[in-house]
């Protein structure tokens, strides 16, 4: 399944209808994806993980929330500001089985978005919990896409407090399950881990490797606009892909190289992890220039050959990554190929689950308008502790010169902060667009919300 608009659709059509995505949205959700939430799984980014804590301590207000009946519970979440803490309810409801403990202490949701923060604790002290500790199979039920990332970690007690962030869905009210099946630990970052072979030598490694234009591939992910010449070849269905060797060439203990090859300007380089750690693992190439900066070029993804489902993920036997390389043959000189490494200690697998009661009346304020957005009517300005929705009717372009990006503006003057957005349409022609707040934002502070160079005055 390709990553464009159609295959969007495709792959949520059950759960929210079709998807009309411009390319910057696009690339916000798909940053925000859980892999097997979603139909295309994104291959996940290698990078250091940042800590949330100094976000959610930007704003700070006296406002008593739902946890100030329990004070242990506010104590456990004290990285929070009170600013979040006004908008939690306590859950505190528990599962423990082969000596780990989840407990989800606390959530938030408006009527699309559900906010979780929970806890992960191993009770036999293994050492299974880390701070690096990476949820990937799990789920906050009846949201489309949920993503998780660690905020705290306490080495004392081994134990790792985590946000969880459902979204696109119905959370107003009802019950809802936050279910964990398994997990990573002991996450290792390595950044230039290859030999750093010349364009040539890449090329080279595997002589005269046969090539396949079927087309058929169970996915890929581009980095990079479509208008290249890679991302043509992709939404065309015409980009070769090296078929492998019987005898693949070893890289590093969990992952060798199966083909290689430049092929109409671009370096293809396929590898083949071990059906271990491997499955988890990830090797990402790299271009880097003459001083060892890295290189900005459009890349992809190709998944190839037979799959395995673990859990909600399929996982393929083989991965192929395509470099598009400059035209200028200047420009090659000196160019450098690397690899960056993220290797995992341990998959710990279980079943861990817990339901509570989502609050079925949550803080809003809104406005109606009639406001033309170039093809399509705003309609309605939604604003929650956890965001702004703008619901419209008609159709969205993605050459359209109207930005329909949300400024929400603060009685005291300051502009809000966004952390990621959506964009969902259905053969109806509605529209609606949410872009999630980096902290909560009480709505009763919003002086207005600005849209295509428009102010919109909420409702008291």
């Amino acid at each position: 399944m390709r990553i464009n608009e159609e295959s969007v659709r495709r792959a949520v059509d059950g759960g929210l209808s079709q998807l009309t995505l411009t390319e910057q949205k696009k690339q916000a959700i798909l940053a925000q994806c859980r892999p097997g939430i979603a139909v295309v799984r994104p291959r996940r980014v290698l990078r250091r993980a940042a800590a949330l804590a100094a976000a959610f301590a930007l704003m700070v207000t006296a406002a008593a929330g739902a946890l100030a009946a329990s004070p242990d519970l506010a104590q456990r979440l004290d990285m929070l500001s009170r600013q979040a803490l006004a908008f939690l309810y306590p859950v505190e409801q528990s599962a423990e089985q082969n000596g780990i403990r989840m407990e989800v202490l606390a959530a938030m949701n408006d009527e699309d978005v559900a906010v979780v923060y929970m806890s992960l604790q191993d009770t036999a002290g293994s050492g299974r919990v880390s701070n690096s500790v990476e949820l990937f199979d799990y789920e906050i039920s009846g949201a489309v896409f949920t993503d998780s990332e660690v905020v705290q970690y306490d080495p004392a007690s081994g134990t790792a407090l985590l946000r969880l962030t459902g979204s696109c869905g119905r959370m107003d009210g009802g019950r809802v399950s936050v279910t964990v099946r398994s997990f990573l630990t002991g996450a290792e970052y390595t950044e230039l881990a290859g030999p750093g072979w010349t364009l040539a030598e890449a090329a080279a490694l595997v002589p005269e490797t046969p090539l396949d234009y079927s087309g058929q591939y169970p996915g890929w992910m581009l980095d990079g606009a479509l208008d290249t010449p890679l991302g043509a070849q992709l939404q065309s269905d015409r980009l070769p892909v090296l078929k492998p060797l019987s005898e693949p060439l070893p890289l590093t203990g969990w992952c060798a190289l199966s083909a290689a090859g430049e092929v109409d300007g671009m370096l293809h380089l396929q590898i083949r992890p071990d059906g271990g750690m491997g499955r988890f693992n990830r090797l990402q190439f790299v271009l880097t220039g003459p001083d060892g900066e890295r290189l900005q070029l459009p890349y992809a993804e190709v998944e190839l050959g037979e799959q395995e489902r673990i859990g909600v993920h399929e996982i393929s036997e083989r991965l192929e990554t395509v470099l598009e390389l400059p035209d200028d043959e200047a420009a090659r000189q000196g160019l450098r190929v690397n690899y960056d490494l993220l290797t995992y200690k341990e998959y710990v697998e279980g079943d861990w689950s817990v339901s509570f009661r989502l609050d079925d009346e949550p803080a809003q304020r809104s406005a109606r308008c009639a406001m033309d957005m170039g093809g399509w009517t705003l309609e309605e300005v939604l604003v929650t502790p956890l965001g702004v929705t703008l619901r419209g009717q008609g159709e969205m372009f993605a050459n359209s010169s109207l930005d329909a990006t949300p400024t929400v503006v603060l009685r005291d003057g300051r502009a809000v902060e966004f952390t990621s957005a959506s964009t969902s349409t259905d053969m109806d022609g509605r529209i609606e667009m949410k872009d999630l707040f980096c902290i909560p934002v009480p709505p009763q502070d919003v002086a207005y919300v600005e849209v295509g160079g428009q102010r919109i005055l909420l409702e008291d």
